[in-house]
């Protein structure tokens, strides 16, 4: 090849924080001159090279986290020492600034790696010189150190606090005499006859004990200061399995008609009594699970709003008496009503303004893990850690995932996202470009993003010449024939090809941890689609490499090179040689790119599996109208 190697910028945004999108860090600061928030700054003068790996090994494996290295860096003048208190980056050589590696090739920017930097290592190997080692990982590595207990609950609720008059928690240790108040008032709650501290958690992404109230018990909640003209919210999660009348807080049985109350009606669904009047929600919310419920009373009509799980259930117009109702003086029933049930309570908060719809919105959605599609669990996930809205591009998903009932303490973000991406079958990974992507299955068998054929790799004049000696698997590593798994709170399944098993002996596979699929079927449908693709060996191509540096490289084979991402396909050719055996094509995934970059090579690796160019996703593979059927 002729023309120059692509040009390569290696970049630092010294004053962003590891969860910033990259997409918006746009301007780049002069080689050795710091800029500020969102300008990255260029120290290609001083790299040499580097070497990155992205993706996996097997089709069947998880992806990894990414990882950068950029291998003796040079420090001669101290800049990238973070003991230097006068050099140009003094006080922004931490961990996890965010790093990216640019290509530019024809007038084309290809993003190969970003990530934060783990380190900044310091080499003298001698009185002369001095060097950096730069080592770097993807977002895969900072989700799998942050747990997905995160506080975001209460946080939330303590900012909406910010002029409210009482929030409590009721994770008080157990058999404490009062429930401690968190909000500006500082104001316990008395336990009046039994309310046992200490149970279950009712949130899964936050760190938090319940209070379970007897029937005819409460806490009793002092006098508060309130100004009625700016409105009232009381919010709670409550779990429940009452068929009676359970109350979840009340202002009082005096005074009428300001005395007003809510509960779970003996139907077992959310209600308000104001007045005379009665609100009765449409959600079922006595099934044994976690349900928020919030009633915003609006300033100046007096209206009434309940919600139940984020959504508006029930409202009325204005307060049946045109004035304002006492604030609530009880967190559960009073003792004065007989048709009273036990109630499960957590994260009692008496706000002094009305809630907007969005922001009761905001509220459940931190709250609670509902049943939901793969796409929306991995959103979930990523809001909880934080990640940005730019940095992200997932699929909607084929897979309803099951609700998280209990509790995530000792779940990394990180797990959590694996668990869904498998019993998703589809594909999870940081882009070169740091954005976080979700595939479904469904886009991984119809999107030409997937299954058009990206590059054509050969021996050919017009394909993308390799190097010699690829990797290729035959072998019993790719061979399963006896598929066993469970999904979370399910039974266990197992599929057999016992034609398979009668050529090799039996071959177990068993996905990684409970899948979070709602049924059965479908987790035996999985272990179907892995029998189905081994139960033979098949000959496939496992790796290969290509060096752009090779003299029969085009510029427009370079440029389809540096376009590949993980999951795409290609197809690599071998044609008819004389004495050098019979041509073959393969069709194949990338699960993995490596790159080894120096001043006068780039060799660029990929990790290969065999692509099913027939019926990609079929369950049951046996005769046609009988077990065959496209199940997964």
């Amino acid at each position: 090849m002729t023309s120059p190697l692509p040009r390569v910028q290696y970049l630092i945004a010294f004053q962003n924080g590891p969860l910033d999108d990259p997409a918006l860090i746009t301007s780049v600061a002069s080689p050795g001159v710091l800029g500020g928030p969102n300008v990255w700054t260029d120290i290609s003068s001083r790299v040499r090279g580097h070497t990155f790996q992205r993706g996996k090994q097997h089709e069947l494996d998880q992806y990894q986290a990414g990882t950068l290295t950029l291998t003796d860096v040079d420090n001669h003048d101290a800049a990238l020492n973070p003991w230097n208190t006068t050099g140009p980056y003094y006080g922004y050589l931490l961990p996890r600034k965010l790093i990216q590696v640019q290509v530019t090739w024809a007038s084309t920017t290809y993003y190969r790696f970003t990530g934060n930097i783990t380190g900044w290592p310091q080499k003298w190997p001698d009185n002369l010189s001095a060097y950096v080692d730069i080592a770097a990982s993807d977002a895969l590595r900072i989700f799998n150190n942050i747990d997905l207990v995160t506080q975001n609950y209460s946080a939330l609720v303590l900012s909406d606090l910010s002029i409210g008059l009482a929030y409590y928690r009721l994770g008080d240790a157990i058999g404490s005499p009062a429930a401690q108040d968190l909000g500006p008032t500082s104001s316990s709650a008395a336990v009046v006859g039994t309310v046992t501290f200490g149970q279950a958690g009712l949130l899964p992404a936050d760190i938090g004990t319940s209070a379970l109230v007897k029937a005819g018990s409460y806490l009793a909640v002092p006098a508060s200061i309130w100004n009625a003209g700016s409105g009232l919210t009381i919010s709670c999660v409550i779990k429940t399995t009452n068929t009676n009348i359970a109350y979840i807080f009340d202002s009082g049985q005096d005074a009428f008609p300001h005395s007003w109350h809510t509960g779970v009606s003996g139907a077992g669904k959310a209600f308000v009594s104001a007045g005379g009047v009665t609100l009765v929600g449409a959600t079922t919310i006595n099934d044994g699970n976690p349900h928020q419920v919030v009633v915003a009373i609006h300033p100046t009509t007096y209206g009434i709003s309940l919600y139940v799980d984020g959504a508006l259930d029930d409202s009325t117009a204005s307060y049946p008496t045109g004035t304002w109702p006492y604030v609530p003086s009880t967190i559960g029933a009073g003792l004065y009503l007989t048709n009273l049930d036990d109630i499960t309570v957590q994260e009692f908060a008496i706000i002094n303004y009305d809630l907007s719809a969005p922001a009761v919105a905001a509220l459940y959605a931190v709250s609670s893990w509902p049943q939901e599609q793969s796409g929306a669990r991995i959103n979930r996930v990523l809001n909880t850690v934080g990640w940005p809205a730019g940095a992200r591009a997932i699929d909607a998903g084929s897979t309803t995932i099951q609700p998280a009932a209990a509790s995530l303490a000792t779940t990394t973000a990180l797990a959590h996202l694996q668990a869904v991406e498998e019993t998703e079958a589809g594909a999870l990974y940081a882009r070169g470009d740091g954005v976080v992507l979700f595939a479904s299955r469904a886009s991984l068998m119809s999107s030409t993003t997937y299954t058009y054929r990206a590059a054509i790799i050969g021996d050919s004049a017009t394909e993308i010449p390799f190097q010699p000696g690829p990797t290729f698997g035959l072998d019993d590593a790719d061979i399963y024939n006896q598929a066993t798994g469970t999904r979370a709170g399910g039974v266990a399944q197992r599929f057999d090809d016992a034609t398979s098993q009668a050529d090799y002996g039996v071959i177990t596979w068993s996905p990684a941890g409970g899948l979070l699929m709602t049924t059965d079927v479908e987790m035996l449908e999985r272990l179907q689609w892995v029998i189905y693709h081994y139960r033979q060996p098949v000959t496939r191509l496992a790796a290969i490499k290509v060096e752009l540096t090779d003299a029969l490289q085009t510029p427009a084979m370079v440029a389809s090179m540096l376009a590949l991402e993980l999951a795409w396909r290609v197809n690599v050719n071998r044609h008819a040689v004389p004495g050098a055996g019979s041509a073959f094509t393969s069709t194949s995934v990338i699960e993995g790119i490596s790159e080894i970059v120096s001043v006068d090579s780039w060799e660029i690796q990929l990790a290969l599996s065999a692509a099913d160019v027939g019926v990609y996703w079929l369950a049951g593979y046996g005769a046609a109208g009988v077990t065959t059927f496209p199940g997964y």
